[in-house]
């Protein structure tokens, strides 16, 4: 079940609880006797990455099997979630370096909704019903925790902007669970605007940056399926990062342009000459933090890399929600 984009004004809804947004991964949970299997939004099995939950969730979930719907954060000293720690444990791959980080950077999963219960669907239970039964069922400790919420949202964004965090969810109590879709049942209000973008290229980097890439080329899906180009960005990694990602991109570079006018978009505007351009297949997504976006070209203006989205489809990126999510109101409410 996936969430639209919502404003200020949501939080006038009735029916409505309200939770706070965790910066981390989605992931549903299946426990089956004491064996835990963890899908995340690209239907890929990751608990390999994460031991301390095979090993310690059976114990702390008060059911033979279920299905739990969370998300998979990791603090930094604060306990505020900082998902470019996350990031580090899924770029993982070696079975001694997955042990290793579980250690020095354990995980936590936050789970906020329950679709099985011994053996019965509850995905056309009322959110109300669901919330009561995960309250059953879970035990809470380090590495599990239940998500808290409230109905009074104007309070929890405040509280939640002061603490940093990336946002709020709202959830009608009243809803059933869809699986797959975008419903009004669920909003999400941000303090900042982001959209999640496909990489579809990158331009060489100049000086220490050589061997790397200097910013990723951008597009979105359209309404006829076709990528459109929304920007460069240029800023928001590290070295470590450039390191991990370039060889990557070089692996799935193409000659041919996933993207509509091609020249367009290699143009370096203001020194009239054409950067050296490298283009990949549209199979990686970043999320990207942006001011506002141009009204003719449809482009990111002042973007800034956030994170990339390993849990994501590249045609889940849309034109028509960067649309939305420029119009909405992301303002203090009153």
């Amino acid at each position: 079940m996936l969430a639209q984009i919502g404003s200020s004004k949501d939080f006038r809804r009735k029916s409505y609880i309200w939770e706070a947004k965790f910066d981390g991964t989605r992931a549903i949970v299946y426990k089956q006797g004491d064996t835990i299997r963890i899908l995340n939004r690209r239907a890929r099995w990751i608990e390999y990455r994460y031991p301390e939950f095979t090993e310690g969730l059976p114990k702390l979930i008060r059911a033979k099997s279920c299905i739990l719907d969370g998300e998979i954060i990791i603090t930094d000293e604060k306990g505020r979630p900082d998902f470019h720690l996350l990031q580090k444990r899924e770029q993982l791959g070696r079975k001694l370096e997955i042990e290793l980080r579980s250690k020095e950077m354990p995980a936590t999963l936050v789970v906020f909704d329950i679709l099985e219960l011994e053996g019965k669907n509850l995905k056309n239970k009322p959110l109300s019903e669901r919330k009561a039964l995960l309250d059953k069922v879970v035990r809470e400790n380090s590495i599990l925790a239940k998500s808290i919420w409230t109905r009074n949202g104007t309070k929890l964004f405040r509280e939640v902007k002061k603490l940093k965090l990336e946002g709020v969810m709202g959830k009608d109590l009243n809803s059933p669970y869809l699986i797959g879709k975008r419903t009004e049942s669920w909003i999400k209000i941000k303090f900042l605007k982001t959209v999640d973008c496909v990489i579809v290229g990158w331009k060489e980097g100049s000086g220490w940056r050589e061997p790397y890439f200097a910013s990723l080329a951008l597009a979105l899906y359209d309404k006829r399926g076709k990528l459109q180009h929304v920007g460069h960005v240029g800023t928001g990694w590290d070295e470590d990062f450039l390191k991990f990602w370039t060889p990557k991109l070089k692996k799935i570079e193409v000659k041919t342009p996933p993207v509509k006018e091609a020249e367009r978009v290699v143009k370096h505007r203001g020194r009239g000459k054409v950067a050296p351009k490298h283009w990949c297949k549209p199979l990686y997504v970043c999320e990207v933090e942006f001011l506002e976006v141009t009204p003719v070209n449809h482009e990111l203006r002042a973007p800034a890399f956030k994170r990339m989205r390993t849990d994501k489809e590249a045609k889940e990126c849309t034109m028509e929600e960067l649309m939305s999510i420029s119009k909405s109101s992301f303002h203090k409410p009153n």
